[in-house]
């Protein structure tokens, strides 16, 4: 019988015949072997393929029968899998303790009581006069991370290692935002230290020229000004400094808490801004390349902030006074 008369009797048959599947190459994965690789690497943090091959490799059902497994085959399994297929860096968060979490928990709690978090016009206001401020470190030579910072070539040889020097270029900046602007950045002098002294002196006083301004802050009796309970924040003569201006400061602010601050999000966009190129060369440059960022910072960015400050206090409640997702 021809081929062909056998393809004209299978085409009559409407799709009921059809091939067999190829059975293909047997898979190294064995049912056991996905049992271990599920239990080793799922919801793990630090497991790679090697050592879970490794670890295969010398264990004693691998060893009795001389069989050995890649690296690659592992990788190959997991991305198979639903819980393989995207691998996420877990997010660094503060250790909060249990002093911590009561103290996040209550203040919360008052916020919520005040009326902070309500989305109502009333609650916006509130919102709106309050005056979110910290201090950050800005480095011109920082140690990039080596899991991002990769580069793609036909020829390793011809990369050049990243060039850093052993005391790098440092400064500190100080601002503050809400929902009506932003204040002056503050350039700390190099040869200073934030201390309670020079915080008095040269940092208070951009915060106190925004909250009384009465165009920006109609409702003076209800302006606050937020800080963290670093010790040059919470020195006496601080406290003084900051009565003496008449303005009005949570003195209760928990600690271990910048994800409840809305303006450490802009830190890490001046930091990166010294990565574009030209890079800056010395400290004056530097120094001009993070007020510029800070200048370019749209009301728009600020809005979206100062407005999260509400969930995110609701957040903090909801999980209990842990760490939240912001």
């Amino acid at each position: 019988m021809s081929p062909t008369t056998v393809l004209k009797w299978k085409n009559q048959t409407d799709g009921s015949v059809s091939d067999a599947k190829r059975s293909g190459r047997p898979s190294k994965v064995s049912p056991q072997t996905k049992r271990k690789i599920r239990e080793w690497v799922k919801d793990k943090v630090g497991v790679g393929t090697r050592a879970v091959a490794k670890r295969l490799n010398f264990s004693e059902c691998y060893y009795s029968i001389n069989k050995n497994i890649s690296h690659m085959t592992i990788s190959r399994h997991c991305r198979s899998q639903d819980w393989g297929r995207r691998s996420y860096v877990p997010r660094i968060k503060p250790m909060l303790s249990e002093r911590n979490i009561s103290n996040r928990i209550k203040f919360c709690e008052r916020l919520l009581k005040e009326g902070y978090t309500e989305d109502a016009p009333a609650a916006r206001i509130l919102r709106a006069h309050i005056l979110f401020t910290d201090e950050s470190l800005v480095e011109l030579h920082s140690i990039p991370n080596r899991q991002n910072a990769r580069i793609r070539t036909a020829d390793p040889s011809s990369t050049k290692p990243t060039q850093v020097p052993k005391f790098g270029v440092k400064i500190v900046v100080a601002g503050g935002i809400s929902r009506c602007g932003k204040t002056q950045l503050v350039i700390v002098n190099e040869k200073k230290t934030v201390n309670g002294e020079y915080y008095c002196t040269h940092i208070l006083p951009a915060y106190s020229k925004v909250l009384r301004d009465t165009t920006k802050y109609p409702k003076q009796h209800i302006a606050f000004l937020m800080q963290d309970g670093a010790r040059d924040h919470t020195a006496k003569s601080t406290l003084d400094t900051i009565k003496n201006y008449g303005i009005k400061v949570w003195t209760d602010w928990p600690g271990n808490s910048p994800d409840l601050n809305p303006i450490e999000h802009l830190w890490s966009r001046l930091q990166e801004s010294v990565f574009r190129t030209p890079r800056p060369r010395n400290r004056n440059e530097l120094i001009a390349r993070v007020l510029e960022e800070w200048e370019s910072i749209s009301q728009e960015d600020i809005f979206r902030l100062t407005d999260s400050f509400g969930r995110r206090v609701l957040q903090c409640l909801e999980k209990k006074g842990c760490n939240t997702d912001y």
